[in-house]
């Protein structure tokens, strides 16, 4: 099994419930999992939010168009996401962050078949655009990882203890062909949220017009 986890919270400091904010009157996150849903290789996707009363409005909208979520630790996301890992017992987890919504099923299947090819531990985009972001990893590597992460840091963003630890996992790099890091497509401030709608708002005109 192949579980995707959409991480997402109400409580971002520079764009207050962004997660929700709507762009052509649909809220982003559903744009967002419309995209995760194309994709192929994800056997159950689930929204993983907190239980501070902040994330009530995201457990509603799951509520509302019948979502899988799970609430858990509001900081500790690590062990939000080995929870659910604990619950459906997957064999790979892929980590997804709700501020993403352009994100690219083609690029997340590309991404499991990659480090499944590679019989890789934990596995990490090289070179797309910040917006794009997927993480894979096994469920063994997720439990070494809460049960060895100690800081902060690796906690609340989940796969630092990878990276700071390469000599103890197994780690793939899928690249693009073409080094597109500089370009910025996630929503983490209004001047972002305001671009992307404009992104988002081309791309069904497109489609209309088709």
């Amino acid at each position: 099994m192949i579980l995707g986890i959409v991480q997402a919270r109400m409580s971002s400091t520079r764009l207050p419930g962004k997660v929700l904010k709507e762009i052509l009157g649909v809220p982003m996150l559903l744009i967002m999992m419309d995209r995760v849903l194309e994709s192929k290789q994800l056997t159950h996707v689930v929204i993983a939010t907190s239980k501070d009363k902040t994330d009530d409005p995201i457990e509603r909208f799951c509520r509302l168009y019948k979502f899988p979520f799970y609430r858990g630790s509001l900081y500790d996301v690590l062990d939000r996401f080995y929870q659910v890992a604990q619950i459906y017992e997957p064999d790979h987890i892929v980590r997804m962050t709700a501020d993403c919504p352009l994100i690219d099923p083609t690029i997340i299947d590309k991404t499991v078949e990659y480090h499944i090819r590679g019989n890789y531990d934990f596995t990490q985009i090289v070179g797309f655009p910040d917006g794009l972001d997927v993480e894979v990893m096994t469920n063994h590597s997720l439990t070494k990882a809460w049960k060895e992460g100690c800081s902060s840091y690796e906690r609340e963003h989940v796969t630092p203890y990878f990276k700071f630890n390469p000599s103890l996992f197994r780690i793939g790099n899928y690249r693009n062909n073409k080094d597109l890091s500089r370009v910025k497509l996630s929503v983490d401030t209004p001047e972002d949220f305001e671009k992307v709608s404009k992104i988002i708002e081309e791309l069904c005109l497109r489609d209309i017009s088709a």
